[in-house]
């Protein structure tokens, strides 16, 4: 039988000009077989290079770009992709700023191979106090995930029926109950409770109680700081992932430098709070200023009553029992123009997407929503815009280390190998002893005479080929981003300056926020 070789080289997904970026990225890789594609596509609009002189402009400007090309060019979100060469660094996760600027501008997200922020358990335990400290009817579902969150001799199992039949005997006399409340009422009854359960449940309805208390008094971010800590979230996931030891939480929490455990998904929701809380202030004080007019101001204006009640309770805000007035009064007219109140909090978990519907197909739901990962797990996906973010020295491409056992930083990097464990006969490293061989120079020395090149070369030239991936997963549009403070260039903007400016574009960001 005759048997011959095909190299396939028509690409029929990306423009000319995205092909000629990603075939720059190889072009210093001397040791594999090149590889050269043929575009079926037009040229297109050139490749873009952002540079900025902050980190954290990178992501907000992505967020712009993709909303604007949603809502002027009728891109899909489902169409578009962020990037990166690894998620977790030394520096912490690289994906925080593009998920707190997308929630910011309500553009729909996920992580491709992984949860988001609002998929977290953290976070959306978090959520549920928050959405309970309300004190609504919806709250039920809220109600139910963190009745035994952190543990306190609740089972769900065993209480939520409980509560369900409280709630349809109350419905039989036209009264409708909302768990929180039928939960109130076992309290007093103790129907069905042991003597440990009704207890544990009365101290969880007083919790609630006196959590509930910070609803009016505090700012949001704030209040999700106190309800973090108060609620023993912070102490029930402290333990979890083992940041102390059990026998010092109770003495650490007295010590006036008591630092809490704040996990990076709960710090981002804290940022998106803060975020939040700062454009309803900003909001409320435009409607104030067009109320008072152009010539307006407390300097020199002579304040309404309304504005002189609001100074007074915000000034005693504290010690004046403001929860007695009608909610109407209290919340829309005394409390929100400062950035507080449920409508601030109603506001957040609706922007939050707290409430998630059962009817929508997953399937579906993901070509609806931005794609976030790395570029490992894009491989065999293409979107029409790809962002690519951190194309500088250490990020893209990332730094080689002799003793880093070469493994990927977001774990995704499966089909790596760890060749400096390995031992030769005879070395106890095999029974897990300290290597007594030079095993991992051994075998680095067969590496380099296998493979070609040293491996230092063999790991740029895979970075390299990260870099091809990443672009040839654009359709019609590809972004690298890059910053400049306390950062230097990343080794393949030479070969990406060789280009015409007709294939890629090097634009300054500073000035263009």
């Amino acid at each position: 039988m005759d048997v011959s070789e095909r190299t396939l080289v028509q690409n029929h997904r990306s423009s000319a000009n995205i092909l000629a970026v990603a075939a720059a990225f190889l072009e210093g890789d001397t040791i594999r077989h090149r590889k050269d594609l043929k575009p079926t596509k037009s040229e297109g609009i050139p490749v873009e290079v952002w540079d900025m002189a902050k980190c954290e402009d990178q992501a907000k400007h992505i967020a712009i770009t993709m909303v604007e090309r949603h809502e002027q060019d009728g891109v899909p979100y489902g169409e578009m992709a962020c990037l990166f060469r690894c998620i977790k660094t030394k520096f912490g996760n690289l994906t925080k700023q593009i998920q707190v600027e997308l929630a910011q501008r309500n553009v729909p997200f996920h992580i491709v191979g992984g949860k988001t922020l609002f998929e977290k358990e953290t976070v959306l335990n978090l959520l549920s106090y928050l959405h309970v400290c309300l004190g609504e009817r919806s709250e039920d579902e809220s109600f139910e995930s963190i009745l035994n969150k952190p543990p306190r001799r609740l089972p769900n199992e065993k209480i939520i029926p409980l509560i369900k039949e409280q709630v349809e005997r109350s419905s039989m006399d036209s009264t409708v109950v909302s768990f929180q409340e039928a939960a109130a009422q076992l309290c007093k009854t103790g129907y069905g409770l042991s003597s440990s359960q009704r207890k544990a449940l009365n101290d969880f309805m007083d919790k609630i109680s006196c959590l509930s208390k910070g609803v009016n008094s505090n700012s949001l971010p704030d209040f999700l700081r106190y309800l973090w800590t108060n609620s023993g979230l912070e102490k029930f996931y402290r333990k979890r992932n083992k940041e102390s030891d059990d026998e010092q939480d109770d003495d650490e929490q007295e010590d006036e430098h008591y630092v809490p455990y704040v996990p990076l998904e709960i710090g981002t929701l804290f940022e998106l709070a803060q975020n939040h809380y700062d454009e309803w202030g900003q909001r409320e004080y435009q409607i104030l200023q067009h109320i008072r007019g152009p010539n307006g101001g407390e300097s020199g204006a002579v304040l309404s009553l309304v504005e002189l009640s609001r100074k007074c309770v915000k000034q005693n805000l504290q010690s004046m029992d403001v929860d007695n007035l009608p909610e109407y009064i209290l919340d829309e007219l005394v409390l929100a123009p400062y950035a507080l109140g449920r409508s601030v909090i109603r506001e957040f978990l609706a922007s939050a997407a707290f409430e998630l519907s059962e009817e929508v197909d997953p399937v579906v739901d993901m070509k609806n929503k931005v794609s976030i990962g790395t570029i490992h797990r894009s491989k065999g996906l293409e979107w029409r815009d790809v962002y690519v973010p951190y194309l500088n020295h250490g990020y893209l491409p990332t730094k080689y280390r002799a003793d880093d056992e070469d493994h990927d930083e977001d774990g995704a990097d499966e089909d790596k190998r760890t060749p400096f464990k390995r031992h030769v006969r005879g070395c106890i490293g095999h029974e897990g002893g300290g290597c007594d061989k030079e095993c991992s120079q051994h075998f680095r020395k067969l590496d380099d005479e296998r493979l070609g090149g040293t491996a230092e070369e063999r790991h740029l030239n895979e970075e390299r080929r990260l870099a091809h991936v990443a672009s040839t997963r654009a359709q019609d549009k590809l972004v690298f981003t890059s910053f400049q403070h306390g950062q230097s260039q990343s080794e393949f903007r030479e070969g990406l300056q060789k280009l015409p400016e007709s294939v890629v574009r090097f634009v300054n960001k500073d000035r263009s926020i």
